[in-house]
Parts: structure tokens; sequence; C-alpha cells
């Protein structure tokens, strides 16, 4: 189950870096709605707008889900449609950003501002500005959520001490399912290419080789998207089901988690 974020950070300093989010997700907002580009906003944005009306008060990132086809679209433009004080962040914008790393997704920065994540140095050679994460969705056949549970099984060889004879005979038993375990994950990189915009596949979710069957649902879950996502006093786009797929990312989401149960994104807020 995803979890809320918490912080230590000052509140204060909180505050102003949740507005300067606003800002970033007012920028995307309007070229997708010139340019007819589908997006949601997701995760705890999502139970933010749907608990609080905005960022739940102690939340530090704000997401967006967008189908590839439709992020490809607003790549290309963002370049000279975003305001200038704003940037979008890949790998070709910004060559030192991990974006492969731990399925980390594309982001619009604010430049001239500095957070660092709890992952980070604050010395990193990327940017390190306030953004707003843009996750991509790819399509799957209905079959993929069996897939992926299969996908991601350990064979964890460590289980056993090294060199004893129990270690020795785990890895001869597990040596055929561990390569057709290698095979099927070999063809479901291959396919992935294939199926990523293919807008007939019942379902939708983002890296989902890379994350477990949570971040994967139908399609109509998503999409079309309703305008009745009020956050921070503006309303945004919100999934067509918004409570099935808060359900299921966080159960009893009207409930707030305990403090002990949250988790912070950043470590520092630098500058704002």
């Amino acid at each position: 189950m995803k979890t809320e974020t918490d912080t230590s950070i000052d509140t204060q300093l909180l505050r102003k870096m949740q507005l300067r989010m606003v800002e970033i997700l007012v920028a995307i907002d309007d070229i997708c709605r010139r340019h007819k580009l589908r997006y949601a906003i997701a995760y705890g944005t999502l139970l933010g707008a749907v608990r609080h009306k905005g960022f739940i008060p102690w939340d530090d990132d704000c997401d967006i889900f967008m189908p590839r086809a439709d992020y490809e679209k607003f790549a290309e433009v963002a370049i000279t449609e975003l305001p200038k004080n704003m940037f979008l962040q890949d790998r070709k914008t910004d060559p030192k950003y991990p974006q492969y790393k731990k399925s980390t997704p594309p982001k619009v920065r604010l430049r001239d501002t500095k957070v660092v994540a709890v992952d980070e140095k604050e010395e990193e050679q990327y940017c390190q500005g306030i953004f707003v994460d843009i996750f991509i969705g790819d399509f799957y056949p209905s079959f993929v959520l069996p897939l992926i549970k299969f996908l991601k099984i350990d064979w964890n060889r460590r289980r056993y001490a090294k060199g004893t004879l129990k270690r020795v005979l785990y890895n001869i038993a597990i040596t055929i399912p561990v390569v057709v375990h290698k095979i099927f994950k070999m063809l479901f990189f291959r396919c992935c290419d294939f199926w990523r915009k293919n807008e007939r596949l019942p379902y939708i979710g983002w890296e989902a080789r890379l994350c477990d069957v949570k971040f994967v649902h139908r399609a109509c879950l998503w999409f079309p998207t309703k305008e009745e996502g009020i956050f921070e006093g503006r309303c945004f786009p919100v999934p067509n089901d918004s409570e099935a797929l808060l359900r299921d990312w966080y159960g009893d989401y009207m409930t707030p988690t305990p403090p002990e149960d949250r988790h912070p994104h950043f470590r520092a807020i630098i500058k704002v």
C-alpha cells in the first residue's frame, strides 16, 4: 500500500514549496488544455484533492499521470510553451538526470529553486529545483497482472549460507525456473514496446515492469477524466473513478495514516 508522506521541515517553508508546485501544475494544465492532452492528478495529490481540497497538510510532492502518447506531445511543446522559469527534465534536457534509476519519472522543474530528496545528495550534477512528477501511462493486455507478479519473484539464493549443501541443492532446484523467468522477462520487455501506445488494450500503468500491480489498473478507471478535482482553489482533471484508485492505493483513504507511518520525500528545502 502506498503511504502518505510527512516531513520534519518547517511548515511555513513547506507551504511555500507547495504553492510553488501549484504554479507548475497550473502551467502544465494550461498546455494540456491548449493541446487537448489527457492527464489527471494522481496518487497523494489526488488524495489531497479528495480529502483536503488541496495538498495533504504534510505532503511534500505533486504527481500527475499522463498516457505516453500525450506525454510525447507534451514533451515536444513544453520546450517552448512552459514559462521561462520552468523546464521539462528528462535525460534529453538534463543528461545527468537519473531518469531510469528506480523508475524515476520525468519532471517539470522550477529553475532557481532547490530541494534535496531523501535519496539524493545536495551536490548532485542535475537540476534539483521544485518539481511536479509526470508518471507516464503505458497500455497492457489483461494478463499483465499475473505476469507482473511472476516477474517480481525474487529467487533469493541468500536464504541458505554460501557453501552449504542446502545452498547447492537449492541452486540446482531453481535452475529451470530461473531460466524460464529470465526468458519471460526478456519477452515482456520486448512486448512492452509494442503495447505502450495501443489504447485498445484494457490496462494502463506506469513502468509496470518495475512496479507492483497496485500501479496497473483498468484504463477506464483513469480515462476519460472528470473535471471535478478542486485542488488549492483550482479545478484540475481527476481520474474517471478516483474512489476505486484511492481505495486500491491507500485502503481507508479518508482516514489519515498515523504520523509514524508517514515518510518524507525530501530532507531539505534549500531555496523556494
